[in-house]
Formats: structure tokens, sequence, C-alpha cells
């Protein structure tokens, strides 16, 4: 399951875009939401590190001629929002405070990142290793949560099993919090095997099997297509003496889903021929399978192409799906292509919801079916608050059953002194303003600082987030001003087009790039969803402007507040602005020349922006710190 991570500046993360960069098709473009443009466009200071190409238009130094004056103009003309509305009202806030799982990943993460570059055995995948930091595993997984009763039940999208085995770094980071921490000192040696079966191979004298096959008399006569459903574990003289001597031999020892040569079997009435026989493995009634099918179902509603993990021993099966369901499948179903009738047609499978309503599936396939060894290796994770994924999920405690089918090892320090002191060039110095008796207590205590920095970042922007997003739901718009709303929609406008330079490839027009980009159907008015979403921007940035207003809550551009405010809104864009165009100590030879360069984007980051993106940043930030206190978190 992909982990839904909190990034400590979402917004970067969210619109940042390296404008030297190459994009491509299989970048991710997210639509953003009227809130997160907003704060964007308008320069909360928790929008720290954004890059001189920023999507969704980001500049607050808009043409002085094409905006209305926000601190000074009177905003009643366009917007009211009540006292009642702004003061004492509830949000909620959907992120997990630090935890210990947290940090211990955090570490883990640590160790993976410096391990060797080059796997141990010259990247041979090895089976039955202890699992550690840095290897990389190829697993099977199938995910699970338990009710109060015990009774485990799969969720949407926790389980592989139906595709080739997945790839894991330990220590990536890239699954739920506490999957791959619980993973490390497992060995899968001293756990269940996991075995996935489809119509390949050679057929075994105790297999269950699907034949299709044309019979022809020993009068000549061809019979019709048939179908049977043949256990191969009764013998060969129970299976010889229902198809005539010789089926079972003609069956045993050749290929699965191939098509065998005519062969003659020996009845009472004489010889007959076989011909255009193919052999599929069977389902059984103790199987666990995966299903892909199609449906019409009883409220009338039409599922195309789903996919399912089936426990053929779930006595649940046809509350779930109908009754019949479970018995078609036990009866015997062909693994690796579509099931057919006994005349060798689709099957349709109808099935009994209710006294008079029934599920109609059809184009159904058994794609594989699974042996799961006793005893798997059981692993603990849960899901973040802020999964975006599933609602249902957020917070939830999760196991996963796992199966290692191999891994490649590498080396990874161990947490010791040596790591802290040599690796991270960290000093007893660095670490004394840290709790613990060792380098690696306080070392320990010092990742936990950070990412509890990390998290009350990441919550007040959340909250600024809720709180204006909550003033332009209560806000009473009466009108906006134009020119400001066309100058958003523009900018937005031209980043699409800028966007679409780099796609334009893959796209016949602009304007299928641009549905897809805002995430709309193959037929929306993309303009005019733009045109609403600069509305939306707008309203929010008369909304805060009022309140602020009404509240008295302007800093004083006079002050040594707010120069102090200044200077540190430029410093932490510039940090951000660095990394995201490479500039790093390590790609210059002197620190004279690397602080020649800092200077260079320093200056060039500031003509972008200019003076009053800086300003509007500074103003968000001593803001939002008061307004904070007027809202009650659920």
């Amino acid at each position: 399951m992909g982990k839904n991570k909190q990034n400590k500046k979402p917004a970067a993360r969210d619109v940042a875009v390296n404008s030297s960069a190459v994009r491509s098709k299989k970048e991710e473009k997210r639509r953003l939401s009227a809130t997160e443009i907003f704060l964007i466009v308008f320069g909360a200071v928790a929008l720290v590190g954004i890059v001189a190409s920023i999507v969704v238009g980001i500049v607050a130094n808009t043409r002085a001629d094409a905006r209305i004056d926000y601190l000074n103009d009177n905003l009643g003309k366009y917007i009211y929002v009540a006292e009642s509305d702004y003061r004492d009202f509830e949000v909620d806030i959907n992120l997990d405070p630090v935890d210990e799982v947290d940090v211990e990943s955090a570490l883990l993460q640590m160790l993976a990142k410096n391990k060797s570059e080059e796997p141990k055995y010259n990247g041979i995948y090895v089976k039955n290793q202890t699992v550690n930091p840095g290897d990389v595993l190829y697993i099977y997984y199938r995910g699970y949560t338990v009710t109060e009763d015990g009774k485990k039940v799969d969720f949407d999208g926790g389980c592989n099993f139906s595709g080739e085995a997945s790839e894991l770094e330990i220590g990536s980071g890239s699954f739920i919090p506490g999957f791959e921490l619980n993973l490390v000192g497992k060995n899968p040696k001293n756990y269940g095997t996991f075995t996935k079966q489809v119509s390949t191979g050679v057929i075994g004298g105790a297999d269950k099997v699907f034949v299709s096959y044309t019979r022809q008399l020993n009068d000549g006569t061809v019979m019709a297509k048939a179908c049977k459903v043949v256990d191969l574990s009764l013998g060969r003289e129970t299976i010889d003496t229902q198809f005539g001597t010789g089926f079972y031999n003609n069956i045993v020892g050749k290929q699965y889903g191939t098509a065998l040569n005519t062969f003659t079997v020996e009845t009472d009435n004489g010889n007959e021929k076989f011909g255009d026989v193919t052999v599929y493995r069977a389902t059984n009634a103790s199987d666990l399978i995966s299903i892909t099918y199609s449906a019409f179902n009883f409220d009338g509603t039409v599922a195309q192409g789903k996919t399912a993990l089936i426990d053929l021993t779930d006595p649940e099966l046809d509350n779930k799906f109908g009754i019949g369901f479970a018995d078609f499948f036990k009866s015997g179903v062909p693994v690796g292509t579509k099931a057919v009738d006994a005349a060798g047609k689709a099957a349709t499978l109808n099935t009994t919801v209710g006294e008079k309503e029934k599920n109609s599936y059809f184009d159904i396939t058994v794609n594989a079916v699974y042996e799961l060894g006793e005893n798997p290796l059981t692993v603990e994770a849960y899901f973040p608050t802020d999964y975006t994924n599933s609602e249902e999920l957020r917070g939830v405690t999760a196991y996963f059953d796992v199966y290692i089918m191999k891994s490649q090892e590498y080396d990874a320090p161990e947490l010791n002194d040596k790591f802290i002191t040599e690796t991270l060039k960290l000093t007893a110095e660095d670490l004394k303003e840290f709790e613990g008796d060792t380098l690696v207590e306080q070392y320990r205590a010092k990742v936990k600082s950070e990412l509890e920095d990390a998290y009350t970042e990441a919550y007040n922007t959340a909250l600024d987030n809720a709180i204006l997003a909550h003033y332009a739901e209560k806000a009473s718009v009466k009108r906006l001003p134009e020119k400001d709303v066309r100058d958003i929609y523009d900018r937005y406008y031209n980043e699409i087009v800028s966007q679409f330079s780099y796609y334009s490839s893959y796209y016949e027009s602009l304007d299928a790039f641009a549905r897809e980009y805002m995430e709309l159907s193959s037929n929306a008015d993309w303009q005019a969803e733009l045109r609403k979403d600069a509305e939306e921007m707008i309203a929010q940035k008369l909304a805060f402007y009022y309140v602020i207003r009404e509240e008295e809550l302007i800093i004083s551009e006079e002050s040594g507040e707010y120069d102090k405010r200044y200077d540190d809104v430029v410093a932490e864009h510039l940090e951000s602005y660095l990394v995201n165009v490479g500039c790093v100590r390590d790609k210059y030879k002197t620190d004279e020349e690397y602080e020649e360069k800092k200077a260079e984007y320093k200056q060039s980051m500031l003509n972008y922006y200019t003076d009053e993106y800086f300003r509007d940043a500074v103003i968000y930030e001593y803001a939002l710190e008061t307004l904070r206190t007027y809202v009650k978190v659920k």
C-alpha cells in the first residue's frame, strides 16, 4: 500500500516546478484546490520553497493598475463576513502527531540512504535471508483489518496477488507507517510460502482440471464441443471409466493451456477420438483466487472489468455477491481464460440477491489460484489520518500477510557512534542540546525534534487552509473585482499553456491536455472551470483581508518586527529556491564560488517575486498567528 506522506512544505511539494527540469508524461499533474491556489497566489508564509516556474501562477506582484488595494480600499463593496462566522468555529485537522514509529522509520530511512552503492553478491538475488535496512525485497502481500470479534476483512487495494511481486526497498518510506519497519529482522524461511498457480506448466496426476474438447464416436458422428471439470486425483481407472481407456494417460504430463494432439480411447462401444483438446487448471472449493469480471447489478448499475480476491471458504461470499456465486467457482472454473459453459460459450452467472433481485456476471476470468502456507509473515502498520486514497481507512490499524519471494542484499550501516560522527559528520557539541546519555540517544532525540518541527509546520499549514476556506464559505460576496479575477485567470491559463509545451506530443490539443491537467471530464468546459477557480481565489483573498482589517491585524511596515519577518521570509524562500534549482555546496570548488552563486540566485528570486510578494507573505504570517486562536480544532 502506497503511503500518503505529509511533506514538511506541502505547497512546495504540490506546486513548485524546476524550470530547467525535463518533464515527462508520467509526472503527476494534480489539480490544486481553490484554497491551495489561493494561498499560493497570495503568498502565505507557509508556502516557502516556491521556485521560478510555478504551477497556477503564484505571484502576488500583479500589475498595480489591475488590482484593488486590499489594505486601503473599501472591501465592503465586494464582500461581508460576519464576526460570528470568523470567530469561535470548528475545523477538522487530520494529521498524526509524531510517535515512535515515525522516529524509527526516519532512522531506517537514514540507514538505507547510506547503504552501499552496489548490492552484495554481484547483484544476485537470494532467498530466506534476514531482512535488513536497504535490502530490496520482492514481495506479495495481503492487507486486512480485524473486527472486534477477530474476523479478517480485506480492503480495496490491499493485495497484490493478481500481479507480479512488488519491489520494495527497506527504508524507502514508500509504504504506510510500520510496514517496512516491522519487516526488519524477519527471516522468510521461518514463515509460510506463497505459490501462484496459473494455467501453465505440466498437468499433474492429482490436479483438478477443466477440459474442452470435441469427440468423434466410433460411427463417425462428431459431437458438439463440450467442457468438463475432471478431478485427476480420482485416479486413472476412474477417469478412464468415464471417458475411455487412454484418456488419463493422454492428459497427464502434457502442458496446460496448449492444444493437444488428437488421441484415441477405447470404450465399450469401440474406439472414439478426442480432438481440439485444451486443458486448464480448475478451481477448488478451498481455493483463494483472483478474478476479473463485469456485472449488471440488481440496483441498475453496471460494473466493467472489476477485480476481486475471493476466498472460496468464506461463508459470507453469497451475501456479498449473491446466492450461487460461491457454488459457481467451487464447482470448477478454468484458470487463465474466460469461463465457459458446457457448450464452450462464454458463461454468464446469475445470482439471487433477496427475493427477486439478481446480479448478472459476465466476462468472468479466474486469473490465478493461490496456495498460502501456514504461519505467514504478518506485519502491523497503520494508515495516516490524512490518508487520501480512502477516508474509511484513515487512522486504521492494518495487518499484512507478507510473502518474500526473493531479495537483493546491500550493506547498510548500523546506527552507532561511528556512523553519527564519520558519516553524518555530527559531533558531541552538535548534539549537546538534545537529551540522552549517548550519542545515539541524542541523535534519536534530534530526529524526533526535527519531525515534531515538521509536524507543527504541517499542522499550521493545514489549519491555515481550513481557516481561509471557512472564511470564503461563510462570506457574503456582493461582487468581485473583475481585473483581479482576470489577472489570476490569465496566470493560470498561461501556466497551462506553458505546461502543454512539455506534453504536446502526447495530446491532440491544448483542450485535451488542459482537461486532464485539471482532472476534468473529456467534454468539460475547462476555461469556465478556470474562471470559477479564479473567482474563488479572489473571494478568499477578499474574505481574508476583510477579517484582518476588522480585527486590526495588519502589521506595520515601519515596525522592526516587520523587517525581521520580511528577512526571515526571504531567507526561507531562498533556502527552498536553492534546493530546487540545484544550488548546493558540493557542486562548487570553494566557499567563495558557492556564496557568489547564491547571491546570483537570490537576486534572481527577488527580481521575480518583487517586494510586494514578500510583503503579502509577512501580512499572512502575522495575521494567521492570531486567527488560529479563534478556532477550535476537532
